[in-house]
């Protein structure tokens, strides 16, 4: 089983945008409510171990390190709805979950979520 999802969300370069941590604060928020909204609406039927694959849509391309600090929000609330009961921020660290990172050069702004079972 899989899914693939392209959201309209934007990903921001976390390390070299500098902003009151209110507005960080809500912008994660705003991710992450994305995200549970639509495991909670479409309730994909997967089995662990999965690969999780994250591709960011934008005109200009990140560094590898920028690019997966990028992710941050949207990998704690995937790992969260793949992982349910954990505290906070650990889900992402399963060695059932394998992540990775990609980026495409595109006018528009979005990210496509890709999971798979293995």
């Amino acid at each position: 089983m899989s899914v693939l999802w392209n959201l309209p969300i934007r990903v921001y370069s976390e390390p070299n945008i500098h902003q009151h941590w209110g507005q960080k604060y809500q912008r994660y928020r705003s991710q992450k409510r994305f995200i549970w909204a639509k495991f909670f609406n479409e309730k994909p039927k997967l089995e662990l171990p999965v690969i999780v694959e994250l591709t960011r849509h934008g005109p200009r391309e990140l560094d590898f390190d920028n690019l997966v600090a990028s992710f941050k929000a949207i990998r704690d609330e995937v790992a969260n709805q793949l992982i349910p009961g954990l505290k906070a921020g650990q889900a992402d660290s399963s060695d059932k979950i394998f992540w990775r990172y990609y980026q495409k050069k595109d006018k528009d702004y979005s990210i496509d979520i890709k999971i798979e079972s293995i």
